[in-house]
């Protein structure tokens, strides 16, 4: 009993040996190997996790986008040459010149581009 119990430990010691040294060149050939709480199970093919996608199409629902932030800067505050200095995900702070000075505008970054200062 011992044996027999031995030989099917050993067998799967070098079973996951040779899953783990084929997948690492494999994921370049899109095999993947996924081990789990649920056992180990492979896939094929060009997928996407969906949950990435859902978690990015909310995430840039309500973000200033750069080309906002400058358009809004130029059209209602006056700057020329704006363009983008700094960006987070708090503000979007855009700089140019206005009436020959250096000015900077601080939107908020969310839905909309909001002034700030």
């Amino acid at each position: 009993m011992f044996k027999s119990s031995r030989t099917a430990v050993l067998s799967a010691l070098i079973a996951l040996g040779t899953v783990a040294g084929v997948s690492a060149p494999a994921n370049a050939g899109d095999l993947r190997v996924y081990a789990g709480s649920g056992g180990i199970y492979f896939g094929f093919g060009d997928h996407y996790n969906r949950r990435d996608v859902r978690r990015n199409r909310h995430y840039n629902r309500g973000i200033c986008r750069n080309r906002k932030a400058v358009r809004k800067a130029a059209r209602r505050h006056g700057i020329n040459r704006a363009r983008v200095i700094r960006r987070n995900n708090r503000v979007v702070k855009v700089a140019g010149r206005r009436d020959g000075y250096r000015t900077v505008v601080t939107f908020a970054n969310v839905r909309g581009c909001p002034r700030i200062r």
